[in-house]
């Protein structure tokens, strides 16, 4: 009469084996999390101090070939002074024309800005066309509410740096 013996199986792993490689899995989770999210968030203050320089650098190129827009009423009979960039808030800012002394803004040209702030808090930078020059030159810093920021400065003589 021959027994049936259940072979020894050795196949799979054991449950200490298992915890061992979710323990790890999820590490190596929260350690990539953190470091999207902080990826995240440079990438973001990076993509909003390109945003604010491509402004400047759009009114400083629309004042120095001194075309009127013709869509704004104020510059239609008067005389355009210049382009700008103008925020009354920290975290806004639009582009601007100025015809016989008046602001306006230029259309669709708004730009909120969502956890990131302009420091001062209200300012212009203005680029003049027929004089040349610029009014409001210094150092604007943009930062975002994590406690990273940037700095671009605007020379005098129209110079836009990302410092």
């Amino acid at each position: 009469m021959k027994r049936n013996i259940l072979p020894n199986f050795t196949k799979g792993f054991t449950l200490i084996e298992l915890l061992l490689v979710m323990g790890a899995i999820g590490m190596i989770s929260v350690i990539g999390i953190s470091t999207f999210i902080g990826y995240s968030r440079n990438n973001a203050l990076s993509q909003a101090t390109s945003d604010f320089v491509n402004g400047l650098n759009t009114v400083k190129s629309k004042a120095y070939s001194q075309v009127k827009p013709v869509a704004i009423a104020s510059c239609v009979n008067g005389e355009l002074d210049g382009y700008g960039v103008k925020w009354t808030t920290a975290s806004s800012y639009a582009l601007i024309v100025r015809c016989s002394g008046v602001d306006t803004t230029l259309p669709l040209s708004t730009v909120t800005l969502k956890n990131i702030t302009l420091a001062p808090a209200s300012r212009t930078i203005f680029f003049r066309v027929y004089t040349g020059g610029v009014l409001g030159v210094g150092d604007v810093t943009i930062s975002n509410t994590f406690g990273n920021s940037k700095t671009v400065n605007v020379s005098s003589a129209g110079v836009i740096k990302v410092l």
